[in-house]
């Protein structure tokens, strides 16, 4: 069987995992930060806490950076952190960040650090792996679009719901994996992947940070 490089793996299957590379001291001053200090809040991308801005933001930051530089996936740029920390009982609809990205700028890609583990229902990623380049999905994106759009309607009155209008984005579908990590695992994924979020079972929330990365378009799989 052919040994494929990280790279590869990202372009054929639109993810690729890191089991545990996080040091231990270091996630868990992150998880102790993101749980118990006041001034530091999480939330979606509606909050105002949805961003992760401190000292200890910083020293990650920097070890993130080491460690996804020799990974050699030819990606750059830097975002904020976006923090998600998913409590018991939570969950999140099928969708894909975006359908592709800028011909002049780059592809995003979003970088994971699971700081809690998501294995035995512990609110796991869902991807479909291959997803990004394949068009069985266009009607799925289209759907998904329209949720957004509809969901976000101002008014009460005629605004739609997730659960009675949308409930096919919360069925499972043919070819979908369940990626169950271990605490302090990275997961580089493409922004166009089909992925979704399984319940939280618990015990206790389930903390993961996000930073946007970018990387060339040179081919459509890329």
């Amino acid at each position: 069987m052919q040994n494929l490089t990280n790279k590869e793996l990202l372009s054929r299957d639109g993810y690729v995992q890191f089991p545990s590379v996080m040091p231990n001291d270091l996630r868990s001053r992150c998880v102790t930060e993101l749980l118990e200090d006041t001034t530091v809040r999480y939330g979606d991308g509606n909050a105002d806490g949805f961003y992760w801005r401190s000292p200890l933001a910083e020293e990650f930051r920097a070890w993130f950076r080491e460690f996804l530089a020799g990974l050699e996936l030819d990606i750059f740029g830097e975002s904020d952190f976006s923090t998600f920390n998913r409590p018991v009982g939570d969950r999140m609809y099928w969708h894909c960040d975006t359908d592709g990205g800028d011909p002049n700028y780059g592809r995003r890609v979003f970088c994971c650090a699971y700081l809690t583990p998501t294995t035995n229902g512990r609110g796991p990623l869902v991807v479909i792996p291959g997803s990004h380049i394949s068009k069985n999905y266009d009607v799925l994106r289209a759907r998904v679009r329209k949720f957004r759009i509809e969901t976000s309607d101002p008014n009460p009155l005629t605004c739609k719901s997730l659960e009675v209008d949308f409930p096919d984005l919360l069925k499972p579908l043919e070819g979908q994996c369940a990626v169950e990590m271990p605490a302090g695992t990275v997961l580089v994924a493409d922004e166009r992947i089909i992925h979704s979020v399984a319940i939280n079972n618990g015990p206790g929330r389930r903390i993961m940070v996000m930073w946007w990365r970018w990387k060339l378009i040179v081919n459509p799989n890329d």
